[in-house]
């Protein structure tokens, strides 16, 4: 009866330090490494996805703190009937505003802060869990430089998921020193963390499962029974009034089913390799992956080699390495249920969590538990970051401004037709028009259903002075936008078609959208005119003055 006892006793004695112990010094080196590494980050431009809608079109919501509190009414993208309910996400752009006003590097200072503090974490989630300081300090530094985690650092964006993982492993790490001491304060603070977890993204609901893990395999937690009681409670407790607060947002209702997210799943469980693969062999990142143009051999490749290292480890390991792969599972689930309506993007950034369950996995293989000699071992974990240092480099370059970004994007996704159509875009804002072209045609014919590709389309039909068919491909887009460019170029193609009362419906349109526009009032005056709508023209005149408006003589 006694051997088990004294086997587990020897296996506590080897597996490490705790989180007792003086490791600053380790913790600042990982940040420093990090910070040498994503340095260049900080003078990128914007990659407009995303990042232009929240830092430049938002700017007003932003430059008004009072909205701190109007976060938590409202979804990221929009006022009301958004589906992404991200409050903290969105006060960070607004503390943002506030210090740096439109000053990009201070934005990506904030994406680089939550990277290299979530690496400290990590560093001191591995201590907790007696893995060993040497081994805590590889496995934090893999982290910090790993290629696949660069879309959170260097797009700004990307920092909703660091976000996360910092209130994750501070919820986990305080739910283990309530479990270890018993004391209150580390049950408030788990509380307080999960809650911060809720308000940062919906699938922050994770992190209490991943907590209830580490704390029944790492901790032996079923023999603190009152303890896992009081934490279940809280983590009710706290969802609860998560989900009170949401409920009263201006979201929108049901757009997302619960069977929509289980079909989901089951179209993207390729998605579990091949960000398996990523994550092991990171080789084939791209900024806009998607699951149809992403190689699944990297993947299953990844998944026999990672098997036969832990097998290789030796079957006290195997518990651990199991829980470290359903870590990994649990936190990408959210990945694989949103459904290809909502998005159909499979971002790299969203393996920032599950990537802290393969390091477990790894903490539990053959890379780490193997006969060489000490120095031989660190030369081989020195090599390891080191050849993640270089791909990273690599790849945190194709962020480096949006033709940088979208040319990675349809090299890397060439059946996604949002990609082709935003780089078209991107291309036009450049004015460098010989290379739209053929993107515009290439969206169209991956999906002529895409945002913004009839409108294109219209573009190069009006510049062939092919009017009727540039009306046609104007009125299809607004099936699918409310653009006012397309309104104003409808507006031209019907009156050069002779259809003077479709051209002032949609310019009229038009200024409900953009109602300074001089030159817009102008031919609107011009048209009412010719029509011989007097009462439209005169009430047109009076509101032009209204608005400050220059009204050309004559009228």
């Amino acid at each position: 009866m006694t051997a088990p006892k004294q086997q587990k006793k020897k296996q506590q004695v080897t597996v490490g330090s705790s989180i007792t112990a003086r490791s600053w010094f380790w913790a600042a080196i990982i940040a420093v490494v990090g910070l040498f590494l994503y340095a260049d980050t900080l003078n990128y431009p914007l990659t407009f996805l995303d990042d232009s809608i929240l830092i430049e079109e938002n700017y007003l919501f932003n430059k008004d703190i009072s909205n701190l509190g109007h976060a938590f009414q409202r979804g990221v993208f929009s006022e009301k009937d958004d589906t992404y309910y991200r409050p903290l996400l969105l006060q960070s752009f607004i503390i943002d505003n506030q210090l740096w006003d439109l000053q990009l590097r201070g934005y990506r200072l904030t994406n680089l802060f939550l990277h290299l503090l979530s690496g400290v974490l990590v560093f001191y989630l591995f201590l907790a869990l007696r893995i060993g300081r040497e081994i805590a300090f590889f496995l934090a530094g893999l982290f910090v430089v790993h290629p696949a985690l660069s879309q959170a650092v260097s797009w700004v964006p990307g920092r909703n998921d660091s976000m996360l993982a910092v209130f994750v492993l501070l919820k986990v790490l305080s739910a283990i020193r309530y479990v270890q001491t018993g004391q209150i304060k580390w049950l408030l603070w788990q509380s307080l963390a999960y809650l911060a977890c809720l308000f940062t993204k919906e699938t922050g609901i994770i992190a209490a499962v991943g907590a209830a893990g580490i704390l029944l395999v790492w901790f032996e937690g079923w023999t603190q029974k009152k303890r896992l009681a009081a934490l279940a409670g809280a983590w009710l407790g706290v969802t609860l009034l998560w989900a009170f607060i949401r409920s009263q947002a201006t979201l929108a209702k049901g757009e997302v089913t619960p069977g929509d997210m289980a079909s989901a799943v089951g179209e993207r469980l390729p998605l579990v390799w091949q960000y398996f693969g990523k994550a092991i062999f990171p080789f084939n990142l791209s900024v806009f992956p998607n699951q149809y143009d992403t190689v699944h051999y990297w993947g299953l490749a990844a998944l026999a080699v990672v098997g036969a290292l832990v097998f290789m480890a030796g079957r006290a390991h195997w518990r651990y390495a199991a829980a470290g792969f359903a870590w990994f599972l649990l936190f990408l689930l959210p990945a694989l249920a949103v459904p290809k309506t909502l998005n159909d993007e499979a971002y790299e950034h969203r393996l920032y969590l599950p990537m802290i369950g393969l390091l477990l996995i790894v903490a539990h293989s053959l890379v780490v538990h193997n006969p060489l000699k000490p120095i031989q071992k660190y030369a081989l974990w020195g090599a390891l970051v080191a050849v993640m240092v270089v791909l990273n480099l690599r790849h945190q370059s194709v962020f480096n401004g949006d033709i940088a970004f979208w040319e990675n994007a349809v090299a890397n996704s060439p059946s996604a037709a949002n990609a082709h159509i935003l780089m078209a875009i991107r291309y036009q804002k450049a004015k460098m028009n010989d290379k739209m072209g053929p993107h515009v045609k290439e969206a169209y014919r991956l999906n002529p259903e895409e945002k913004y590709v009839n409108h294109y389309m219209g573009l190069e039909a009006f510049d062939k002075k092919d009017f009727a068919t540039a009306e046609q491909f104007f009125l299809k887009e607004l099936k699918y936008t409310d653009l006012a460019d397309t309104h104003y170029f409808l507006a031209n193609a019907r009156f050069q078609l002779h259809n003077k009362a479709g051209a002032i419906e949609s310019l009229e349109t038009f200024l409900t959208k953009v109602p300074k526009e001089q030159a817009v009032h102008n031919n609107l005056l011009l048209l009412y005119r010719e029509v011989g709508d007097t009462v439209k023209l005169r009430d047109h005149v009076t509101q032009m003055r209204l608005q400050g408006l220059v009204v050309p003589e004559g009228f």
